[in-house]
C-alpha cells in the first residue's frame, strides 16, 4: 500500500496538469483583485476600515473568483481517467493491488493535493489582498465560511472523482461534472415549486446551493452550522 502511495505521488508531481491548474487559478485569483483595486480606485475609496474590510471579503470569496472548483475538477478529471487511458492502472493490478486499494489510493491523493492547494490559494490570496487592500484579522464567522468553502470544494473534487471512474474517458467526465450539476439544480428547483412546502426545500441540501449562499455571506451562524453538518455528510 506505501508503495502504491508512492508511485502515485511521483506521477502526480510529474503531472504538467497540475501547476497549470493552480496556476490558473491563481492568475483569475490576482487578476480579481487587481480589477476590484481599480474600481476602488475610480470610486476613490481610500478610508483603511473600508480597505480592512475588503481584504475580509476578498479572503472568504477566494474559491469563487479563482473558479478554483471548476478548475480542480478538470484536474481530477484528467488525473483519474489518464491512467484508464494510457491502461496503466492494468500494471497496477498485475503488481498484486487490489482494486479498491488502487481506488483509495487515489481519492486519497484528490484529498490531499485538494487540501494543500486550498490552503496555498488562501495564502495567495491574502498577500495579494495585503498588498493591494489592508490586512485585517479575520475573525471567527470569516474561518467558518472558509472551512465551509473547503467542504464544499471536496464534495466537488469526489464528484469528479466518482465521474471519472465511472466513466473512464476524460471527454465525458468533464461534461457531466459540468452538466449534470445543472441539471439536477433544476430539477430540484422544479420539485421546491411544484411541492411548495414552506417547511423543507429540497435546493437547501444541494451541495451547489451552498456555495452560491457562502459566496453570498448571506448566512447567519446557524445556518452555517446546518450547512456545515448537510455538507458533511455529502
Amino acid at each position: 500500500m506505501i508503495k502504491l502511495l508512492q508511485f502515485e505521488a511521483y506521477k502526480l508531481v510529474r503531472q504538467k496538469s497540475l501547476y497549470i491548474c493552480f496556476g490558473i487559478s491563481a492568475v483569475l485569483l490576482f487578476l480579481s483583485n487587481l480589477l476590484m483595486k481599480y474600481v476602488i480606485l475610480t470610486e476613490g475609496v481610500s478610508d483603511s476600515v473600508v480597505l480592512s474590510e475588503y481584504f475580509k471579503s476578498r479572503m472568504i470569496s477566494v474559491l469563487d473568483v479563482s473558479d478554483f472548483t471548476m478548475i480542480f475538477g478538470i484536474f481530477v478529471s484528467l488525473l483519474v481517467c489518464s491512467d484508464f487511458a494510457m491502461e496503466t492502472v492494468k500494471n497496477i493490478y498485475s503488481r498484486g493491488f487490489s482494486k479498491s486499494q488502487v481506488f483509495a489510493v487515489k481519492l486519497a491523493i484528490v484529498v490531499v493535493v485538494l487540501t494543500i492547494e486550498f490552503i496555498v490559494l488562501h495564502l495567495v490570496g491574502a498577500i495579494v489582498g495585503a498588498v493591494l487592500f489592508k490586512f485585517a484579522a479575520l475573525d471567527g464567522n470569516h474561518y467558518l465560511v472558509i472551512f465551509s468553502n473547503y467542504l464544499v470544494s471536496l464534495c466537488w473534487a469526489t464528484f469528479a472523482f466518482g465521474l471519472g471512474y465511472s466513466f473512464r474517458r476524460v471527454g465525458p467526465t468533464i461534461a457531466g461534472f459540468i452538466i449534470v450539476p445543472v441539471i439536477v439544480t433544476l430539477l430540484i428547483s422544479l420539485a421546491d415549486q411544484l411541492l411548495n412546502w414552506e417547511s423543507f426545500k429540497f435546493s437547501d441540501y444541494w451541495f451547489q446551493n451552498f456555495e452560491m449562499m457562502l459566496a453570498g455571506r448571506a448566512l447567519y451562524e446557524g445556518e452555517l452550522n446546518q450547512k456545515l453538518v448537510t455538507i458533511s455528510f455529502s
